[in-house]
Parts: C-alpha cells; structure tokens; sequence
C-alpha cells in the first residue's frame, strides 16, 4: 500500500528468497508450519495505521463508558465458562480490520470483529525478523508498534505471560495443543518463555484448589494459566478433565477467560464509529432490511469464520428459530479493497492489531491475512498465491501513532 517499497519488493522478488524465509521460521519452530504463509508483507502507510489504532482505542474507551453494555456482556457469559476472580480489563485484545472501500472509493479500515483473547503474538515476531532479514528490506521499516523495540516487546511480552511466576510453574493450556494449527506459536512463546509447559485441560490434575501438571516424573503447582482455549472446542474433552474451569481456583490466568466473551462479536452492536459497520442482534430486527444482501450474518462465538452467512436471503434467516436469534449478529457488508499489487494481480486483505493491556492497552504488532476470494482465514486460503497468513511493516514514525 505504500508504493515505492510494494513496487521495489515486486522487482526483487524470488520464490527462492520466500522458501528461504518460511524454511526459517520453520527451523525456529522445529517443523514445518501447517498453514499458509503469504509471500508478500504488506506495507501499511502511516495514515492508515494511525487511524486503526485510534479507532481501536476509542472503541475501548466507548465500551468502557457504557454501562448498559456490560450488564448485558456479564449475562452472556455461560455458567459453565463464568470464570471467578475476573481481572480490571482484559489482557489481551486483538481488533480486525478489512483494508475497505468506502462510499467514495477511498481505502479505509472498517472492523470486522475484536476479542478478548491473544493471538499469535510469538510467532508473529519470529516469522517478521526472519522475513525483514532474508527479504534485506529497508532497514527504516518496522514491525513493532507504537515505539517498541526488541527488548521492550520481549519484556512486556514475559510480563504478560508469566507476571513474574517461574516459567516452571506457567502453563500455555489449550484443548489438545500438539495438534493446533497455531501449534508453531505455542512452541515459539515456549523459545520467548523457556521452561514454560504447554498442556491440554485434560492433563491438569486438581488437588484442592490447586492445579498440576506432570513433568518429569512429578507433579508441579501451576501458579498461572496462559489460556488459549477455544470454548466451543473444549466440550468434546470436558468428561475427561479433573477439574472445571469456573471452581474456585488458586491459580491466575493470563488472558482471563470471561474477556472472549466480554470483548467480541457481542460488541459490535453497541457501538458507533465511522470505522465500525452497522451491526444488530439478529433477534433485534424486525422488520428485516429491504437489502438483506448488503449484510451478513455471523454466529456470536464462533472462530474462524465458522457459520459465516455472506449471501443472505430471508429463508435462510426463517430457519434459524425465534430463541436462538439472538447469538447471531446482523452486519453491513463490507467491500474490500483490491489494495495488494501482486505479481499477477490484485489481492485483499484484513488487518489485526494485537494489543497486550497491563497498566494500558498497548499496540504491540499487527497480523494481516492475505485473500482473493471473500473470506479471510488461512483455513480458506491454501493454494493461491500471495494470500494467507501475513505480515507488515511500516515507516519508523507510524510506530509511535
């Protein structure tokens, strides 16, 4: 999106230098990397980060001001997944962004989804150092935000994780993480956190209050929890843990589990900016809109864009029943822009900016996705070229926005 550096990558560009950079990162994790990765950074012009990272901090401050908002978010929470001991803010947040179209043709970032929840934090940092080094770019673009160096991304990044705890007694928890995609991020938090351990619930063992876990022939206290757990795929496991997530527990949590509910699709009716696009609880309209094909549809929590209704027609809104109406989101369409000039053509693409909140939330690193079709995900974009998990960089001076 900046010009002179999309243009002098294009020229220099070689698939030899790309398997070189991916062989990089996957010799950092110690396999190979299970989802696609873009050929291409995208180079993100001060102006349009700028307004991403304003925008998202006005989201933070809109919410925290409304306090019909969180009566509603604390109902929403189920009962099984109501987690004691709820901290200030959450931890961790992540804000998507699609690189848009507005109504006069010019690009603007418009949300697509925030959450309270990490993301691929570790990985991200490794796979931009090996990409910036191996592709030689210009040494005046960055790929940490908001004045971060190597040393203070690393420290805040610890701190957030461990808060000062023995890696030892630290556990990175998801529902089978060998077999994770976002596996390669786990290992790499482990190289940024040495000694942490990384474990399925179904490996924790309850003894009072506390939890354990088995290493080298001994069970070890866990004093925090890094959670990665997706809900939705945790039911299957749930008859095979010792333990449920909402007993009272002596352990701290690093990204604390009630936020993935309190900071997600659940929001985006509640709030009004320019960046943000219409958005309604499904159960909440009536009547439907005349252009039911300017909207979507999406499932409050799901991930990945699981259940994803991007052409909509009232039939298809007639099956869904009257109860459960209102953990759908009805959403204004958002055009994406042809804003990547690749080698054969034009590509889209979303942004994610991924903020860690100790005293303040701070933008740490963004995460683009690459696309030529109509949906974002890596899961959705395997073979073509120039699209998939992304990354960017930036002029020296957008990292102080």
């Amino acid at each position: 999106m900046i010009a002179e550096y999309r243009q002098d990558f294009n020229r220099r560009f070689t698939e030899a230098k790309y398997r070189r950079a991916v062989q990089r990162t996957a010799e950092r994790v110690g396999r190979a990397i299970p989802f696609r990765i873009a050929e291409s950074p995208i180079f993100i012009p001060t102006e349009l980060l700028s307004e991403m990272i304003s925008a998202s901090h006005a989201i933070i401050d809109q919410l925290s001001r409304n306090a019909a908002y969180w009566v509603e978010a604390e109902r929403i929470i189920p009962g099984a997944y109501r987690i004691p001991h709820e901290d200030a803010h959450p931890l961790f947040l992540l804000f998507d962004y699609a690189v848009a179209l507005d109504n006069e043709g010019r690009i603007t970032p418009m949300l697509t989804e925030l959450q309270g929840f990490p993301s691929l934090l570790a990985f991200q940092y490794f796979l931009s150092q090996d990409f910036q080094a191996l592709y030689a770019l210009n040494p005046a673009l960055r790929f940490l935000c908001e004045g971060l160096d190597d040393q203070a991304f690393i420290r805040l990044f610890r701190q957030a994780v461990l808060n000062g705890h023995d890696p030892e007694n630290v556990a990175l928890v998801d529902v089978t993480p060998w077999e994770q995609g976002t596996l390669p991020d786990f290992l790499l938090t482990r190289s940024l956190c040495p000694g942490l351990n990384i474990a399925c619930p179904t490996e924790l063992r309850k003894r009072g209050r506390k939890l354990y876990y088995t290493g080298q022939g001994k069970e070890i206290p866990i004093h925090r929890i890094f959670h990665r757990v997706i809900w939705e795929e945790l039911t299957a496991h749930e008859p095979a843990m010792n333990f449920r997530y909402n007993e009272e527990l002596e352990v701290e949590w690093a990204g604390h589990p009630n936020w993935f509910f309190k900071y997600s699709k659940f929001s985006l009716p509640y709030l009004k900016h320019r960046n943000v696009p219409k958005s309604y609880f499904l159960d909440q309209v009536n009547p439907l809109p005349y252009d039911l094909d300017n909207y979507i549809l999406k499932p409050l929590f799901s991930f990945s864009g699981r259940g994803l209704e991007l052409d909509l027609t009232e039939p298809m809104i007639a099956r869904i029943p009257a109860a459960e109406r209102s953990a759908f989101v009805l959403q204004e369409k958002i055009h994406f822009a042809p804003a990547i000039a690749a080698l054969d053509g034009a590509v889209h693409c979303e942004i994610r900016l991924m903020y860690v909140w100790l005293d303040q939330p701070v933008c740490v690193m963004t995460l683009p996705r690459m696309s030529r079709g109509r949906l974002m995900g890596c899961a959705y974009n395997k073979t073509d070229p120039w699209t998939g998990h992304g990354l960017a960089f930036f002029p020296d001076e957008a990292t102080r926005a």
